[in-house]
Order: C-alpha cells, then structure tokens, then sequence
C-alpha cells in the first residue's frame, strides 16, 4: 500500500516536470491551465516563473485551492458538471 504523502509527492513531481518547460516563457499561471490560473493570481503572485515553483506554491496552498485546480494538481481530469 502507498503511503499518501508518496503519492501526492511523485503527483508534484510529474506536475513540475511537465510544467517546467512551458513556465519558463510563459506567464506564472499558463502552463497550469485554466482551472489553475485565477488560484496562481490569488496566492502565487509574487513567486517568479519557472523550474515548478508556481506549481509548488499552489502544492503549498492546496487547502485554499478551487475544487478544479486541485483535481488539476492531482493528475485527474476535472468531473464534468
């Protein structure tokens, strides 16, 4: 059985990975898609883009987050509705 922390941690990693890239020209909140972009203005504004460490601050925020950015972070596609 996975502990949840490991799994929350590999989940971060791949997201950092994925999104590095993609952070590095583009503004703060863009390679976290829409679900994530108004959460990354609320609580992310002053951390500089790049290397996941947008992606990290929202991990940091999580409780705070909107249902879809979670689910985004979390790796699942949003539920329609």
């Amino acid at each position: 059985m996975r502990h949840p922390f490991s799994t929350s941690l590999v989940t971060l990693t791949v997201v950092v990975s994925s999104f590095t890239a993609r952070a590095q020209s583009a503004p703060p909140s863009e390679g976290l898609g829409k679900p994530c972009r108004e959460d990354a203005r609320k609580f992310c504004t002053n951390v500089p883009p790049g290397r996941g460490r947008v992606a990290v601050c929202l991990m940091d925020h999580s409780a705070d987050l909107s249902e879809a950015c979670r689910t985004q972070l979390n790796g699942a596609p949003p539920s329609a509705k």
